[in-house]
């Protein structure tokens, strides 16, 4: 089974009623924002990012939870580590893309997160992600739409963590090209600075 196929199975088809009340949702949510960039009050860099943000959780909360489909019990595995045991132990190769999939599912919030509210420190970003991921899967074993498991959670984050890393990644390099930058036009402009004395 390949990563197509595992597409297929645990990203249901959308209705177009679906398409209708996630568009209509997330222009409720994003009208405030809206007001604010318009008014200068919000960056145009933390309005997209927020924007992105909703969207992507809305696909992963109707993908993971109210558009899939449900079962007649309960289903859930309260046993850590037990992917880990069939991916490596056994040398599963459909739960490693399993876990791998799971670890992608949310690296685009801890990406998205920090810019949106513009944040510096990782722990509000990775608390964020571990209580969708959560979120998630406390819905699935209520609702009975899925498998409720502590390494899909685990997954998540760990996920929510990568995607934070590649912000940092992706802040430092544009801050240093930005001061390559300035350096540049001030050298273009023949400007001298001098360091003050001490």
């Amino acid at each position: 089974m390949d990563i197509a196929e595992l597409w297929r199975i645990y990203w249901p088809t959308w209705t177009k009623a679906g398409t209708t009340a996630g568009i209509v949702l997330i222009t409720l949510l994003m009208f405030p924002a809206l007001v604010g960039c318009i008014t200068k009050k919000l960056e145009k860099r933390r309005f997209t990012a927020m924007l992105f943000l909703l969207i992507w959780l809305y696909w992963v909360f109707a993908s993971c939870v109210f558009y899939r489909s449900g079962y007649a019990e309960y289903h859930y595995i309260l046993k850590p580590f037990w992917s880990y045991e069939l991916a490596f132990g056994r040398g599963s190769r459909i739960m490693l893309q399993e876990i791998l999939l799971n670890c992608c599912l949310l690296l685009p919030v801890g990406f998205l997160f920090p810019v949106a509210f513009d944040l510096k420190k990782p722990a509000i970003t990775i608390l964020f992600g571990f209580l969708c991921s959560a979120g998630i899967e406390t819905m699935q074993l209520v609702m009975k739409k899925g498998l409720f498991e502590w390494d899909d959670m685990l997954h998540n984050t760990l996920g929510v963590v990568a995607g934070y890393g590649l912000y940092r990644i992706g802040s430092l390099i544009f801050h240093k090209a930005l001061h390559h930058r300035k350096k540049r036009k001030i050298q273009k402009l023949g400007i001298k600075i001098t360091p003050p004395a001490a």
